[in-house]
């Protein structure tokens, strides 16, 4: 039953840091719509900062889960950008709150102090993406995929780079087009 409270609330923190944004969601909302006591949520996390920390955690898990079972379904770079793409798609068509990477999400939505204090968690949580790609990338390179001069980690970090662009620009103007230019760039690189 305790761990039942303890996901009730991060399930809740979840669902409305990405919809409204971090800074914008309040701990007595959370207990609210969590149907927590205020004591329960506060033996679990004694501060909204704590709160915060697991649930980056948990998109970053979701996220990483996601990107692992693209890469395990793909046996080539093109396969695994338009798996990738075709995701992200029907993320967008599927929910009316898609608001995009969750974890870009929580880094846009936090301003001042609190931005500084995860700086560090957000920079090891890209690391963590980046190793993820460079270890599928190395594979294709591995299996004659991928050309043997290729950069593994300089790509890595581009792929990651269009993707959060594309999809930063279509948070900021609402035009899918700009995950169609991100497969094409894509092609170019193969």
């Amino acid at each position: 039953m305790e761990t039942n409270v303890r996901n009730r609330i991060i399930i809740k923190a979840l669902e409305l840091f990405y919809i409204q944004g971090i800074n914008s969601t309040g701990i007595n909302q959370i207990i609210k719509e969590s149907k927590v006591a205020k004591a329960s949520f506060y033996q679990y996390f004694p501060s909204k900062d704590d709160l915060i920390y697991e649930c980056l955690i948990s998109y970053n898990n979701e996220s990483m889960a996601r990107l692992k079972s693209i890469m395990d379904s793909s046996s080539t770079i093109q396969e695994f950008i338009n798996k990738s793409v075709s995701t992200v798609k029907a993320g967008i068509q599927i929910s009316k709150n898609y608001n995009g990477c969750p974890i870009a999400n929580a880094r846009f939505s936090m301003s001042g102090e609190l931005d500084e204090k995860f700086d560090e968690k957000f920079r090891n949580i890209i690391t963590g993406w980046e190793d993820l790609l460079c270890e599928f990338l190395s594979g294709l390179q591995k299996n004659k995929k991928i050309n043997e001069d290729v950069d593994i980690r300089e790509l890595s970090r581009r792929m990651i780079y269009l993707t959060e662009g594309a999809t930063t620009m279509w948070r900021l103007t609402n035009d899918m087009e700009y995950f169609n230019d991100l497969e094409k760039i894509f092609e170019k690189f193969f």
